[in-house]
């Protein structure tokens, strides 16, 4: 008949994966899933599987929780696939977030930085950014084709009726449920509930964390680097706590502050000196120092001149976390308070916070901080900015430095200190 059109319907044939075809889907695009993730860190690939080559228990610390990640979404949305996708991006954007950070800011990505999601738009405008592009539409494509993988090959549901019906030899059809709801939130729950056991515990340790070789322990991007992003993240769940005091009350402590006007008293310049492993060895009762076997005749000279006002002062720490003096003197707050057990309160800052620098700086001091080290250590370069600081100065920007063994002098930081000192005052600061 004139006019007259024949439609096809087209149909996208599917083929569903039984269960021991999903789980085997599922193992395999952990394990893809991961190395896109350590694709995706600063550091070459090669050299990151070179290192789990050494220590193979690696592969499984990263590949578990990606894992258990995805077999949670899977259960849930009942199609490996789709809960693959799912994973990988988010993974991968992390993995893309913590690079981006390292390469800008030389600080990996922490789990308590999504507190800071407020802080991320203005941040990103401080920085000149270069976005890795392959990697991102890497990343991209992957969860696409993941995502039409997940149309044509859907799971077939797991019922707790169905398996009933198998084993007792019954008809399975009549009571194979359309959508199993409870048996997928019940293998969700559980895949979740083991990745967060694993969390609080296997991830958690400490002794298993230092147990890795790595070439720098103390440079922390680096370790993310060689011990792999997914591990190093999920160990950062339980690091660097702070624990709520007994009865603060956050609205009493912003009470205590009594605005009174600051910069009455006369103009000084302030210079505090810390000068690392330095203890009078006289003051020791069992020590018997004679005028001629004194071997801290200047400073005992210091502390007799009439202008001196000289006294003792007890840090927090012996034989290590020169950082945590740091934190108690410039903010007035003390790092053995901040949790019960032990940290590190430089890795506890991570926004701007009161301090020394910031009063001193609101009366129109120049604030500057000085360390003949690098700048990474204890993520100094990026807290003493937090802290107000207004001019950095570490061992990369010292010219003509100055050696004794592996530590520059004493005399070269305070010949610097003097001619910094006698900048500002000929500025007028």
């Amino acid at each position: 008949m004139k006019g007259l059109y024949v439609l096809k319907e087209k149909r996208i044939y599917k083929r569903e994966l039984p269960l021991w075809g999903s789980l085997l889907a599922a193992v395999l695009l952990a394990g893809c899933i991961t190395l896109l993730a350590l694709w995706c860190q600063p550091n070459a690939l090669r050299t990151v599987l070179a290192g789990f080559k050494a220590q193979p228990l690696l592969i499984v610390l990263n590949a578990l929780p990606i894992g258990l990640l995805l077999l949670t979404f899977a259960f849930l949305f009942r199609n490996v696939f789709y809960s693959g996708a799912l994973v990988n991006f988010f993974v991968c954007a992390l993995s893309l977030a913590n690079r981006v950070k390292i390469e800008v800011r030389d600080e990996p990505v922490f789990p308590r930085d999504f507190s800071l999601l407020r802080e991320v738009g203005s941040a990103i405008q401080s920085y000149d950014i270069r976005y890795p592009v392959k990697a991102i539409a890497v990343v991209v494509l992957t969860t696409a084709l993941l995502i039409g993988l997940g149309v044509l090959f859907p799971s077939r549901p797991v019922s707790f009726a169905a398996l009933k019906a198998k084993l007792t030899k019954r008809d399975a059809v009549a009571v194979f449920p359309g959508r199993c709801w409870p048996e997928r939130i019940l293998g969700a729950v559980l895949s979740f509930g083991v990745l967060t056991a694993l969390i609080f515990t296997v991830y958690a340790s400490n002794t298993l964390y230092n147990s890795f070789r790595v070439s720098n322990a103390y440079y922390v991007p680096s370790v993310f680097n060689e011990l792999g992003f997914p591990y190093c993240f999920c160990h950062q769940f339980t690091t660097y706590p702070v624990d709520k005091p007994e009865g603060f009350s956050k609205s009493e402590a912003a009470g205590w502050e009594t605005g009174g006007q600051t910069g009455l008293g006369k103009d000084i310049s302030v210079i505090l000196v810390m000068n690392e492993a330095f203890s009078d060895l006289t003051d020791q009762p069992m020590f018997n120092w004679t005028e001629e076997t004194d071997p801290l005749p200047n400073l005992h000279a210091l502390q007799k001149d009439p202008h001196t006002l000289s006294g003792h002062i007890v840090v927090p720490g012996f034989a290590g976390g020169t950082a945590n003096t740091e934190f108690d003197v410039l903010t007035g707050m003390q790092t053995n308070a901040l949790s019960v057990t032990a940290t590190s309160a430089m890795r506890v800052v991570n926004r701007n916070l009161d301090s020394l620098f910031r009063v001193f700086g609101a009366d129109g001091y120049r604030t500057s901080f000085y360390h003949p080290g690098d700048a990474w250590f204890y993520n100094r370069e990026n807290v003493y900015r937090w802290l107000g600081a207004e001019h950095e100065v570490f061992a990369k920007d010292m010219k003509d430095l100055e050696y004794k063994g592996r530590w520059v002098t004493d005399d070269y930081m305070a010949g610097l200190i003097e001619e910094e000192f006698e900048t500002a005052v000929s500025e007028g600061r």
